[in-house]
């Protein structure tokens, strides 16, 4: 299992019968957004810890400023530095009669780059996201990260799933991938977890799951990437999970329509899917391995553009289910449950699989997004 790396800063040389307190942090620098991160004391006996900023207004603070023993999980909040140039503070621990420091240093705006309101921050080289793929929503929110992920399997390169991220919400608006034979086989589930490499610190960690009692909730599920381990590892990466609710939800209905797709995907040439979030309305946030700040979903949705050369059906068809982010006393998805790929648009304001067009026309496209799946047997 992969863990999350913690900078450990102790004091001075213990002289006297007790051990010496240490301050146990993620990083010791951080980027000009706002944010949080896990602080976490060990020490024996009563302690006391406080922020010292020098002349400076304070700018963050703890959730926790006293106990004894050792403590983990302590939040460490900071607000965004709106200044040009890097701002620091320390954090002080003080313990049988012993003290530990420890510097935080913050970036300033000058540090990040500008971002072009007329292109999305697509990131680039063997990363970047090929427009024309026909999984891919409409990408020109400029307030979103573009990332794609690939892997090799038999020396062949495949794309493996696109994401766009919200740093602000800490978890991906959406991610979309194709699903077809090509990806899935026999393999296990890898249990891989790790930061994004692509988004780096932006990215959730995903390693001890998420505060409370929500779920590591796979967008692109585990079951969907079985032929090869390469593929598996990456749909463990926390840019792929958010905060679900566990026995009934993630463990149930949405792993019974994770399932559905998959046979959808069987039965055809190619099924493109769009997994997503809404989080319009969302007052609930969770915790990732790093303290970071989460906003919970209030439901979740599938997008799906189904092509099969040879369909007695269509050879293209269009179909969208959605779940409010609840408990649910069943396990099955019920016809109510499924929308057209129109109505999920209304309901996202997202532009789904707009490459449809360059296929077979505005008209015909429509058509296909204006497909009601309750009355077409292929879904049932």
């Amino acid at each position: 299992m992969v863990l999350s790396l913690l900078f450990l800063f102790s004091c001075d040389k213990n002289t006297g019968g007790s051990a010496d307190p240490i301050i146990q942090i993620k990083s010791a620098e951080v980027s000009q957004r706002a944010g949080d991160m896990f602080v976490s004391v060990q020490a024996e006996g009563p302690w006391k810890l406080s922020l010292v900023f020098g002349d400076q207004e304070p700018w963050a603070e703890l959730s926790t400023t006293e106990g004894a023993g050792c403590k983990n999980n302590i939040i460490l909040s900071y607000k965004e530095n709106t200044a040009d140039e890097p701002r620091k503070f320390e954090i002080a621990l003080v313990a049988s009669g012993k003290q530990c420091f420890q510097q935080i240093i913050q970036a300033g705006k000058s540090a990040q780059k500008p971002i072009d309101p007329d292109r999305p921050p697509i990131n680039p080289g063997k990363y970047v996201i090929n427009a024309s793929w026909m999984e891919l929503p409409d990408m020109s929110d400029s307030n979103l990260d573009y990332v794609a992920h690939h892997f090799t399997n038999k020396g062949r390169r495949y794309r493996n799933y696109s994401i766009a991220y919200s740093e602000k919400d800490v978890v991906s608006i959406w991610v979309a991938y194709p699903l077809c034979a090509s990806y899935l086989g026999s393999l296990k589930r890898t249990n891989k977890w790790a930061y994004d490499p692509v988004l780096k610190e932006l990215s959730p960690a995903p390693f001890h799951g998420y505060g409370g009692s929500m779920d590591r909730g796979h967008l692109l599920p585990s079951g969907s990437r079985t032929c090869c381990v390469s593929a598996n590892e990456q749909t463990f990466y926390g840019s792929n999970m958010a905060p679900q609710i566990g026995k009934g939800f993630n463990q149930n209905i949405w792993a019974q329509l994770e399932g559905q797709v998959r046979g959808y995907a069987k039965r055809i040439d190619t099924l493109y899917v769009v997994t997503g979030c809404i989080l319009e309305g969302s007052r609930e946030k969770s915790r990732d391995s790093d303290g970071k700040r989460i906003t919970v979903p209030t439901g979740f949705y599938k997008a799906l553009l189904a092509y099969h050369e040879n369909s007695t059906y269509s050879k293209w068809m269009g179909a969208a289910f959605y779940l409010d982010h609840k408990r649910y006393d069943r396990e099955t998805i019920v016809k109510s449950d499924a929308m057209s790929i129109d109505d999920l648009e209304k309901k996202t304001g997202i532009d789904f699989f707009p490459h449809l067009v360059e296929k077979i026309g505005k008209e015909e496209a429509e058509k296909i997004e204006k497909q009601n799946p309750q009355k077409v047997a292929f879904w049932w």
